[in-house]
């Protein structure tokens, strides 16, 4: 009688009849799987949604005449440029009540390193002056050009 590598007998083994193990392929396979799981990114349930930004012609078409522009700068005195001179937000907000921006368009230049809440503000006061549209470019540091 001859035992094998693992202490299993030989006797009455039949080669057409030997089991493979599947055991350790299944838990690779399964460890496999967990690990696709974990590190896929699934597509979103909701789709993205979607910003609607008007054309050149629309823009172009809503303000009578040339747009208004408005420089705001990163300048901690007097940080916008308006008509050739500085104003404060305060300065600007009782000229626009003095004379309206009725029908017209604004465009904001606005420095990158310039106070947000200044820019929210400014937007605020355009369109309290009247403004039909307002829009936003970015500009180098310095106004006034």
């Amino acid at each position: 009688m001859f035992s094998g590598p693992f202490g299993q007998s030989d006797e009455g083994a039949d080669i057409g009849a030997a089991g493979i193990d599947l055991t350790a392929m299944i838990d690779v396979i399964f460890l496999l799987i967990i690990f696709w799981m974990v590190l896929t990114s699934f597509a979103p349930t909701q789709p993205r949604r979607q910003i609607e930004l008007p054309s050149a012609a629309v823009t172009r078409a809503t303000g009578a005449g040339r747009p208004i522009m408005i420089d705001v700068v990163a300048e901690p005195i007097r940080p916008i440029y308006f008509l050739a001179r500085r104003w404060e937000p305060a300065e600007l907000a009782e000229h626009l009540a003095s004379q309206p921006l009725t029908g017209r368009n604004v465009v904001l230049r606005v420095d990158r390193r310039a106070d947000a809440r200044l820019v929210s503000r400014l937007t605020r006061i355009c369109y309290d002056g009247g403004a039909d549209l307002v829009e936003f470019s970015l500009h180098a540091a310095g106004g006034g050009r």
